[in-house]
C-alpha cells in the first residue's frame, strides 16, 4: 500500500472511530457532554447508563458495520461486473431478504430475531439460485440471473403486501429500512459474517484487479474468472444478507460509497474496498444520527434518507462524468 494512500486511510479510520463517539454522544434525553461523560465512565444513573451503552451504542456500531457490508461489496461487485451500476443488491439479496421479512411477518411471527433469520435465509437463497442457474459461464449471465430473481422476489413481495391485511405496516416499515430495534443482540449475529466476508474480499481486490482487464488477460495470469465472479458473489451476497436481515433496504450506500472511494484512493481494488467500507459506515452512521435526531422522537426511515441525498449525488456524478471512470 503506497505511503500516500495509507495515509489517507488511517485518516479515515480516525474519522470513523471520532464519530462513533460522537455519534453516541448525540440524541434526545441525555445531551452532549453528559453522554460524553458516561460513555468515559464518569457518574451517572444505571438508566441513563442504559440509554447510552444498551440503545445508543449498539445502534452506531451497528450503523457502521452495516455500512461496511453494503459499501465493500459493491465496490466489489462493480469491479467484478465492470459496471458502475452494479450495487449489493443486484444479485437478488434485498428482493429475496424482503420476501423474507414479510413471508415471517405474515404467518405471525413476532420476534424480531425470527423474522431476521427469514430475511437472512431467503435472501441468501435468492443469491444462490441465481449463481446457480449463471453456471458461472460469464459476469453477464450471472447478472441477469440476478435481475431475474430480483424481480421475482420483488413480485413475490408485492403479492405478500397485497394478502398482508392489517400487518401491511409491519412489512413496509421494515422494507423502508431503519435501525430503530438495534441491540447488542443483532450487532453480535451480523458482525462476524459482515467482518469476515469484507477481509476475504479485500484479499481478492488483486483478483478483481485483473478481471477488470477482461478474462482472456485473467486466464492468461492462472486466474479463473468463474471461480473468482462465484466467490466474490458469495461473499458480497452473506455480507449483504447479514445486513439486510437487521436493517431492512437501505438504499445508494452500495451503489455511490465506491465511486467517491474511487474518487479519492483510485481504482486498485486492494485499496478500493477497504476504504468504500469505511466511507459506507461514515455515510449511514451519519445517516442514521440524522434520521433518529431531527424531529426526536419521531424517526424518518434511514433508508428514505439515503435515496433522498443519494439520488441527487448520483445524478451530480453522471453530469460531471465521474461515474465512468474506471
Amino acid at each position: 500500500m503506497p505511503g500516500k494512500a495509507l495515509s489517507k486511510f488511517l485518516a479515515l479510520f480516525f474519522i470513523v472511530s471520532l464519530l462513533i463517539i460522537i455519534c453516541t454522544c448525540i440524541g434526545p434525553t441525555i445531551n452532549f457532554e453528559k453522554s460524553f461523560m458516561i460513555l468515559f465512565g464518569r457518574g451517572s444513573s444505571s438508566r441513563e447508563r442504559a440509554i447510552i451503552f444498551d440503545v445508543r451504542f449498539p445502534r452506531v456500531l451497528l450503523a457502521v458495520v452495516i455500512g461496511m457490508a453494503l459499501a465493500a461489496s459493491g465496490a466489489a461487485l462493480q469491479g467484478l461486473f465492470r459496471n458502475p451500476l452494479a450495487s449489493p443488491y443486484i444479485l437478488g439479496v434485498s428482493s429475496g431478504s424482503a420476501f423474507g421479512a414479510a413471508l415471517a411477518i405474515i404467518i405471525g411471527l413476532t420476534s424480531s430475531l425470527a423474522i431476521q433469520a427469514w430475511a437472512f435465509t431467503i435472501g441468501f437463497l435468492a443469491t444462490l439460485i441465481a449463481m446457480f442457474l449463471s453456471r458461472g459461464a460469464s459476469k453477464t449471465s450471472l447478472l441477469l440471473a440476478g435481475v431475474a430473481m430480483s424481480s421475482l422476489f420483488s413480485a413475490l413481495t408485492s403479492l405478500s403486501m397485497y394478502y398482508a391485511g392489517e400487518k401491511l405496516e409491519l412489512i413496509v416499515s421494515w422494507i423502508l429500512g431503519s435501525l430503530a430495534t438495534s441491540d447488542w443482540t443483532k450487532f453480535n449475529c451480523i458482525t462476524p459474517p459482515v467482518i469476515f466476508s469484507s477481509i476475504i474480499l479485500v484479499f481478492y481486490g488483486w483478483r478483481i484487479n485483473v478481471l477488470t482487464l477482461g478474462d482472456e488477460q485473467a486466464k492468461a495470469m492462472g486466474i479463473s474468472p468463474e471461480i473468482v465472479r462465484l466467490i466474490v458473489a458469495l461473499l458480497s451476497a452473506l455480507s449483504v444478507a447479514s445486513a439486510v436481515s437487521v436493517s431492512g433496504t437501505i438504499a445508494f450506500i452500495g451503489l455511490i460509497t465506491p465511486h467517491i472511494a474511487r474518487a479519492i484512493f483510485g481504482h486498485d481494488y486492494r485499496m478500493l474496498i477497504p476504504s468504500s467500507a469505511l466511507l459506507g459506515g461514515i455515510i449511514l452512521l451519519c445517516s442514521d444520527t440524522l434520521t433518529r435526531t431531527l424531529r426526536a422522537p419521531v424517526e424518518l426511515p434511514v433508508g428514505v434518507l439515503t435515496s433522498l441525498m443519494g439520488a441527487p449525488f448520483f445524478l451530480y456524478l453522471v453530469w460531471r462524468g465521474r461515474l465512468w471512470e474506471y
